[in-house]
C-alpha cells in the first residue's frame, strides 16, 4: 500500500512543481500538497468535493499510519512534523477531531519505533496538545485555537483566533470527536510516562478516563451510529475487542466492500 502510495505521489509530482511547491493547509486551492523534504513524494489532496485531503478527519492520519505499518519511519516522523505545525487543516475552520487524531498517530509512532531520541524532540509538542484538549474539553467556551499554532486561549493574540466549536467534523459529529479525544489523551499519557514525567501522565491519564465515562454514557447505546462506526474499535480503540459493548455493537458487521 505505501508502494502504490508513493508511486501515486510520482504522478502528482509535476502538479506539485507547477505550483511553486507550495502549501495549502487551509484547502483553499485545489492542488496536491506536499510536505517539504520527504523524497518530494509523500502527497495528499485538499478536501473538496470528494478529493484526498491533508485534514486529519480521516485520510491525513490514516496515510500516515500506513507508512509506519511499512517501516517508512523518516518519513512519518516528518509529516507528524508538518501536522504539529499545522494542527488544523483540511478546511478553512479548525475541527475538533484534529488534536486528539494527531496525539493518536504519535502514540502510534511510539509503540512502532521505541525512538527516545524523536520522543525527547516532540514531547513539548504532544503537552501542548493534550492541555489544548484539556482546555476545550474542561472550561467553558468559546475556545479558541490557530491553523497554525498549538498556543490556545488567551496565549493566542486576537487576530489569530478561530473558535473550535464543539464536536465539529463534517458538520457535527462528537461521536468521531470525543473518540479521538479519548484516544488522545490515553496515547499522550503513554508518551508523558515513557518520557519520565510522571505528573502529567496520571493527570492525562484520569482525563482520559473521565472524557471515556462521558463518551460511554453519551454514546454507549449506540455505538455504531453515525461516525462513530468509523473510529470506535478503530483506530481509537475504545473499547476491548475480546468481548463486552464494543464487540456487540459491532458482531452484526460482517467484511466490507471498499465501495461501500
Amino acid at each position: 500500500m505505501a508502494g502504490l502510495i508513493l508511486a501515486l505521489a510520482q504522478l502528482l509530482q509535476a502538479g506539485g512543481e507547477a505550483d511553486g511547491g507550495r502549501l495549502d493547509p487551509r484547502g483553499r486551492i485545489h492542488v496536491p500538497i506536499g510536505i517539504p523534504n520527504t523524497l518530494d513524494s509523500l502527497k495528499t489532496f485538499v478536501e473538496a468535493e470528494g478529493n484526498f485531503s491533508p485534514g486529519f478527519a480521516t485520510y491525513g492520519v490514516y496515510t500516515l499510519n500506513i507508512l509506519q505499518k511499512s517501516g517508512l519511519f523518516e518519513l512519518a516522523a516528518r509529516a507528524i512534523d508538518y501536522f504539529l505545525a499545522h494542527p488544523f487543516n483540511g478546511r478553512i475552520y479548525p475541527e475538533a477531531d484534529n488534536p486528539g487524531q494527531i496525539l493518536w498517530v504519535m502514540g502510534e509512532h511510539w509503540l512502532f519505533t521505541r525512538d527516545r531520541a524523536w520522543l525527547r524532540r516532540v514531547y513539548p509538542s504532544a503537552a501542548k496538545l493534550a492541555a489544548m484538549i484539556e482546555y476545550y474539553r474542561t472550561t467553558p467556551g468559546p475556545h479558541w485555537v490557530n491553523p497554525d499554532s498549538l498556543e490556545f486561549g488567551d496565549a493566542l493574540p486576537a487576530d489569530r483566533r478561530q473558535e473550535l466549536k464543539p464536536g465539529r467534523c463534517d458538520g457535527h459529529h462528537p461521536e468521531f470527536t470525543e473518540a479521538f479525544d479519548v484516544a488522545g489523551m490515553r496515547a499522550a499519557a503513554m508518551l508523558a510516562a515513557e518520557s519520565g514525567d510522571g505528573t502529567s501522565a496520571e493527570k492525562w491519564r484520569r482525563l482520559a478516563d473521565e472524557l471515556f465515562d462521558r463518551y460511554d454514557r453519551r454514546f454507549g447505546g449506540g455505538l455504531s451510529r453515525g461516525y462513530g462506526s468509523y473510529c470506535v474499535l478503530w483506530p481509537c480503540r475504545l473499547y476491548p475487542l475480546g468481548g463486552g459493548k464494543g464487540q456487540e455493537a459491532f458482531r452484526s458487521k460482517g467484511p466490507q466492500n471498499p465501495g461501500g
